[in-house]
């Protein structure tokens, strides 16, 4: 077995473990980032009721990120959210992904995104950033960041069921 898929097996070994969701969200976005070599990026969760991606893990992004809200469609988190599809964009601040505010507080060169699904539920996106001029993603990143954010969105999920069987055992004892 190669490097990248024992980390990814370990990665997703530890992930499936954690019980907090904002501290699963913060590990899996850092164990991207050291997996493929990339200074900053968010994981953003999808809010169903809202139809948005809402930021919920970054590394490298200033607080004005708290606030941010993609529909589907805007940014390349939006994109990937609407397409159900990876995307890599080596020249970032040339493409219709580019946010003026992102660009403006970071110089981002390149940007990999892939979503993260549960069964068939879209659960988020997360996308890596590269800053230095030269820095790019190539289509075996995009190949070994969607194989682990297929584990990654299994963590999640797993943690969604969990908070939801804990859920249903309260409303049971109450009623009893």
């Amino acid at each position: 077995m190669s490097l990248p898929l024992e980390a990814i097996r370990d990665i997703t070994a530890a992930l499936t473990h954690e019980p907090n969701l904002a501290v699963l969200l913060q590990r899996i976005l850092q164990h991207a980032q050291r997996l493929l070599g990339a200074p900053d990026g968010v994981v953003y969760l999808w809010d169903e009721a809202e139809q948005t991606l809402l930021p919920q893990a970054w590394v490298g992004h200033a607080d004005w990120l708290r606030t941010t809200r993609f529909k589907c469609g805007e940014g390349i988190a939006g994109a990937v959210a609407e397409q159900r599809l990876g995307c890599l964009a080596n020249h970032y601040q040339r493409t219709p992904y580019a946010v003026p505010h992102a660009i403006q507080s970071h110089p981002i060169t390149a940007a990999l995104a892939e979503p993260l699904f549960y069964r068939t539920h879209l659960l988020g996106v997360m996308v890596l950033y590269q800053h230095e001029p030269g820095h790019r993603f190539t289509p075996a990143d995009q190949d070994l960041l969607a194989l682990f954010a297929g584990q990654a969105a299994l963590a999640i999920g797993h943690d969604h069921l969990v908070q939801e069987s804990q859920t249903q055992l309260a409303m049971l004892t109450q009623t009893n």
